[in-house]
C-alpha cells in the first residue's frame, strides 16, 4: 500500500504530460492541418497589415515641403471668369477647376517656429486665362510658371532668410537689418506674396501613426446609415457621431471606397444589394463600415486622411463602389494603392469586392430607388436606368495622370509617392483587377444564362417571372 501510494503521484502526473502532447496532433487532425496554417496565416497577416498600412501613411507624411518648392494658395474667392459649364473633357475641366480656386505660386520663405510660409503667387490676375502662368506637366497635373527675375527674388529672399536664421544667435542689430532689407528688396520685385499656414506635423513616424490611426478607428453600423447620408459629402459633429469606436478585438468588415462624385442612387441600390448578400451569409447580421464622412472627425480631417491607409488594412475586406468618376479621383485611387502595395495579387483580388454602379440590375435599381426619394421623384431619376459603359471596362483604361485631387498641393503628395513606389506597375495592377473582375461576372452570367434556359425548359412559367422580375443571376 505504500509503495501504490508512493507511486500514484508519478503516474498521475505521466498521464497529465501524455494529455498535454496529445493535444497538438488530436487538434490538427480534429481541424486539419490547412485551416490551422490559414488560421494563423489570418492573424499574422492582419497584424503587419496595420504596420504595412501606417509605412504607406509614413510615406505620404514625409513629403517635405521647402523653399523653392511649387506651392498653390486657395483663393478667398473662386475667378468668377472661368467658365466651367461647357467644359466636357476631364482633364482640362481639371485644369480650370484648379485655376478658378487656387492661385500658383512657389515658397520663398518657411518660418519654422511658426509654421508659416510665404508664397510669391505666379499668376496676378492673368491665372487661369490665355499667357496664364501656369503649365501643364508630363504627368498631367498643373505646374507654376516663373520668370527668370521673379526666381532671382526667390534666390534672394531664401538666402536673406537663411543667414538671418543663421546669425539669430551671434549677428549684431545692423546685419540683421541689412539681411531684412535685402529680403525687403526682393519682395518688392515681385508682384504678390501672401503668407500661409502650413501643415503641422509634415513627418509622422511609421509606430505613432498606427498607434493615433488604432487610437481613433471608428467604424458605422449599416443600421445607422441612410440615403440621405451617402447624397452629400458634408459632414460635422452629427455625422461623426453616427460611428463610434472600434472594439477591442473587433475587426471592420467593409472599408467603403467611392467616389463622392459619382451617383448617390446608385450606389444606395448596390449597397442595399451587398448588405443583402451579406445578411443572407452572417445570419443576419448587419455589416460595419469604415466611412470617411462619419469615421474622420471633420474638424481635424487632415490627420485623419494620414491615416488612410492604416484604416484601409484595419478592415475584412474594401467595397468599391465604381461609379463613372471613381478612376478619377486620386484619393480613391489611392486607397487602392494602400492594398497592392505589401501585397500579392492573389490577397488583393480576395479582399476587393467591386459592385459596378453601371451594372446595375434595371428593376432592382427602380425599385430601390422609389423606395429611397419616393414614386413621385422617379421621373426626375432617368439617368439611374440609363446603361453606360461598365466601370470595369473604364478600369481597364486606367491612367494616372488622369487621376486628381481637389487639393494641387496633397495630389503633389500622393503622386510622389505612387511613382517612387512604380508608376507603370501600379497601372498595369489597376487593368488586371478590372479585367479578372470583368471575366469573373461575365463568367455568372454565362452560368446564370444556362441555369435560367434549364429552368424554362422545367418551368417556363417560372423562368419568365424570374427574368421579369429582375431576380435572375446578374
Amino acid at each position: 500500500i505504500e509503495l501504490y501510494a508512493h507511486r500514484r503521484p508519478d503516474r498521475l502526473g505521466q498521464l497529465i504530460e501524455s494529455i498535454i502532447y496529445m493535444i497538438p496532433p488530436a487538434t490538427i487532425f480534429l481541424v486539419g492541418r490547412e485551416n490551422i496554417f490559414n488560421l494563423s496565416a489570418y492573424y499574422f497577416d492582419q497584424n503587419n497589415s496595420h504596420s504595412d498600412g501606417a509605412f504607406v501613411g509614413e510615406l505620404l507624411t514625409q513629403s517635405s515641403i521647402s523653399v523653392g518648392d511649387a506651392y498653390w494658395v486657395h483663393k478667398k474667392v473662386p475667378d468668377p471668369n472661368i467658365d466651367l459649364s461647357d467644359v466636357k473633357d476631364p482633364s482640362e475641366l481639371h485644369k480650370l477647376l484648379t485655376l478658378k480656386n487656387w492661385d500658383a505660386g512657389v515658397l520663398t520663405m518657411i518660418d519654422e517656429e511658426t509654421n508659416i510660409g510665404t508664397v510669391m503667387l505666379s499668376g496676378g490676375d492673368g491665372v487661369g486665362r490665355k499667357g496664364s502662368a501656369v503649365n501643364t506637366g508630363r504627368n498631367g497635373s498643373i505646374v507654376p510658371v516663373i520668370s527668370q527675375s521673379s526666381m532671382a527674388g526667390v534666390a534672394a529672399a531664401a538666402l536673406s532668410a537663411a543667414r538671418t536664421r543663421a546669425r539669430r544667435s551671434s549677428s549684431s542689430t545692423s546685419d540683421i537689418s541689412a539681411a531684412a532689407a535685402r529680403w525687403k528688396k526682393a519682395r518688392t520685385n515681385t508682384k504678390r506674396m501672401v503668407e500661409v499656414k502650413l501643415p503641422q506635423s509634415r513627418h509622422m513616424h511609421a509606430d505613432k501613426l498606427l498607434e493615433v490611426a488604432t487610437k481613433h478607428l471608428r467604424c458605422i453600423s449599416w443600421d445607422n446609415m441612410s440615403f440621405e447620408l451617402m447624397s452629400s459629402s458634408a459632414g460635422g459633429a452629427d455625422t461623426f457621431n453616427l460611428s463610434r469606436p472600434v472594439k477591442s478585438g473587433e475587426q471592420i468588415d467593409f472599408f467603403m471606397s467611392h467616389s463622392w462624385h459619382d451617383n448617390a442612387e446608385k450606389k444606395w441600390v448596390a449597397l442595399q444589394h451587398h448588405v443583402a448578400q451579406f445578411k443572407k451569409a452572417h445570419g443576419g447580421r448587419s455589416p460595419t463600415f469604415w466611412l470617411d464622412k462619419v469615421c474622420i472627425n471633420q474638424d481635424n480631417i487632415s490627420d485623419g486622411l494620414k491615416a488612410l491607409p492604416v484604416n484601409v488594412m484595419a478592415c475584412k475586406k474594401m467595397l468599391v463602389l465604381l461609379g463613372d468618376t471613381y478612376r478619377h479621383r486620386l484619393w480613391c485611387v489611392w486607397e487602392l494603392f494602400t492594398l497592392f502595395s505589401f501585397q500579392s495579387e492573389r490577397k488583393v483580388h480576395a479582399k476587393i469586392e467591386i459592385a459596378d454602379l453601371n451594372d446595375l440590375n434595371k428593376n432592382r435599381r427602380k425599385a430601390v430607388v422609389i423606395e429611397a426619394v419616393g414614386a413621385k421623384n422617379i421621373s426626375s431619376k432617368k439617368n439611374l436606368v440609363k446603361k453606360a459603359k461598365s466601370g470595369l471596362e473604364m478600369l481597364q483604361t486606367f491612367e494616372l495622370s488622369s487621376a486628381h485631387t481637389y487639393d494641387p498641393n496633397e495630389e503633389k503628395k500622393i503622386l510622389g509617392v505612387v511613382r517612387a513606389v512604380g508608376e507603370a506597375k501600379f497601372e498595369e495592377a489597376i487593368h488586371k483587377l478590372g479585367r479578372l473582375h470583368l471575366e469573373r461576372k461575365q463568367e455568372i452570367h454565362r452560368v446564370g444564362a444556362s441555369f435560367r434556359a434549364v429552368g424554362s425548359r422545367r418551368n417556363p412559367a417560372l423562368s419568365t417571372f424570374r427574368m421579369a422580375s429582375g431576380l435572375g443571376l446578374r
